[in-house]
């Protein structure tokens, strides 16, 4: 028993000796002013009065520590000061309670701040930049350095948008108008924070340049030949562009999804480009696609017609040559229509013979644009051929009159039958004939070929009515007309044998040329002869 109270003795006077514990720090930083500061109260543990024996006074740490006594029992520290540099310090207080000596130690740890961000380069580097809303994304960087670690918040328009060393900035989905930016630094040293470093720019965002929606490329047509696979690709510009297929007419289509319908198997229907495959062809058919395209303001575009033409029989696939055997009825059009193949005929021909189709065939262009002679290209089994048509400039949708000839200027003409439309079509008479020469025909442009002779008919009851006397004259003009032919002949076949003769009695006389006796002869001869 004795002992324990030896042992609680002995801790009592531990106590008076430290009453505080003497292990308390109180914690300051460099170059922050502390206010002054109760440490500790210190209260006797009698009735004796506590003496105060020394204090500490100022020291070249910056910092002070002093004493007060409100009464003779009661001792207060305090602390106070700017801490100059860091590191641990200790302050002693010494006092005496009832005549007995203690000491109070006073430690402070004083640590260094850390330093304000040194911001040594940033990019862009111009205060005020100026974007675009279709400008690309902008990059900002900044780089800074200090004793401690570094932290960076970007902040635009009081809103905070990212950390690190770098931010990118996108300008499409700002609002056009004036913006700040900014990129605020700290520094940190342990529990401790230096205060904000920062850069600042000013974004000015402009409106957007709009670029129209435009489909520039001109549609396309395909064939499959039992098997196979096309591709159908849409030519366009414009922003933020979005795609679809559609299958069918214009008046009754719908839009095409991934996946097989009646044989074929499609892919890429929201893109620009449509593949199309098919297996095995169960029948020929044709399809018709067109592509809807919009731009990021809803703004809308349609393609023409991309044609696909499915022929069951494979063997079609070795086609060697095609012909234009017969034109389209409808040769003449005007901008914008588009061509019309009625009544046109081609000649297929492969290893089965030579096939006459009247569709299947893939003409381009459909739509006709471009004025003048326009070459359409045919296209079947692989080959290709062509023929031409005319196509002149869409001012009105033209009624004409009919067609009027003015044989006096070598013309023909006609006109535009709609009020204020001053369409008119001029030919040269030949040139007419060559290109219409049926419509020739019916305005009397072309000679009728001359009728062969007929047969000679017999009198009627008006011949036999005539004058006598006519009558007699061209009986007598009929049985004349073969005498006067008859005569020349018989007075030549007469000269003719009368020269025979002559030569036969010359060379027959007895004499040689050049003697009188042959000449004499020869006279006499001559004399006897009647003509």
């Amino acid at each position: 028993m004795k002992k324990r109270w030896l042992i609680a003795l002995l801790v009592i006077c531990l106590l008076a000796a430290f009453p505080v514990g003497g292990a308390l720090a109180v914690d300051g930083q460099v170059g922050t002013p502390i206010q002054k500061t109760l440490f500790t109260s210190i209260t006797a543990e009698e009735d004796g009065p506590l003496v105060l024996i020394s204090a500490a006074s100022q020291s070249s740490s910056g910092v002070t520590v002093t004493v007060e006594q409100p009464d003779e029992k009661t001792l207060n520290v305090y602390y106070e000061g700017t801490p100059t540099f860091a590191g641990e310090l200790t302050f002693t207080i010494s006092y005496t309670d009832n005549g007995v000596e203690h000491s109070l130690n006073v430690p402070i740890k004083v640590v260094e701040l850390p330093e304000l961000p040194a911001v040594e380069s940033y990019d862009p580097s111009a205060g005020t930049v100026t974007v675009k809303q279709t400008d690309a994304p902008t990059v900002f960087t900044v780089r800074a350095s200090a004793n401690g670690t570094l932290t960076y918040e970007w902040i635009l328009d009081s809103s905070s948008i990212g950390e690190g060393s770098s931010c990118t900035v996108d300008p499409s989905h700002m609002e056009v108008g004036r913006h700040d930016l900014y990129c605020v630094i700290r520094n940190q040293l342990g529990e401790y924070v230096s205060g904000d470093a920062e850069v600042h720019w000013v974004l000015t965002v402009e409106e957007k340049e709009t670029e129209p929606l435009e489909i520039k490329g001109a549609p396309s047509s395909a064939q499959i030949y039992g098997t196979g696979t096309v591709k159908f690709t849409v030519t366009a510009s414009g922003r933020g562009l979005t795609y679809q297929w559609y299958q069918g007419t214009d008046s009754s289509r719908s839009a095409l999804k991934d996946g097989t319908y009646q044989a074929l198997t499609y892919a890429g229907c929201d893109t620009a480009t449509l593949k199309i495959s098919c297996d095995t062809a169960p029948n020929s058919f044709t399809n018709r696609y067109v592509c809807v395209v919009t731009d990021e303001n809803g703004q809308k575009a349609e393609t023409g017609a991309y044609v696909l033409a499915v022929t069951e029989d494979a063997s079609m696939s070795r086609i060697t040559k095609i012909e234009v055997v017969t034109g389209p009825d409808k040769t003449q059009y005007t901008t914008g229509e588009s061509l019309d193949t009625t009544g046109m005929k081609i000649s297929a021909t492969s290893p089965k013979g030579t096939e006459i189709l009247t569709e299947g065939f893939v003409c381009d262009p459909v739509r006709l644009q471009k004025e003048g002679t326009q070459v359409i290209n045919v296209s079947y089994g692989g080959k290709t051929t062509s023929f031409t048509v005319e196509v002149k400039k869409a001012d009105h949708e033209h009624r004409w009159s009919p067609w009027e000839a003015d044989e006096a200027v070598g013309i023909v003409s006609r006109r535009c039958e709609i009020t204020d439309c001053t369409g008119r079509e001029i030919y040269t008479i030949e040139e007419f004939i060559d290109k219409y020469p049926e419509e020739a025909k019916a305005l009397g442009l072309t000679e009728e070929p001359e009728p062969q002779e007929e047969p000679a008919e017999e009198p009627t009851d008006e011949t036999e009515q005539e004058d006598p006397e006519k009558k007699d004259d061209k009986q007598k003009k009929r049985s004349v007309s073969p005498a006067l032919i008859i005569i020349p002949i018989v007075a030549a076949l007469l000269l003719a044998a009368a020269i025979v003769v002559y030569i036969k009695l010359y060379r027959n006389d007895g004499g040689g040329p050049g003697t009188g006796s042959g000449k004499k002869k020869r006279a006499t001869k001559l004399n006897d002869m009647r003509f």
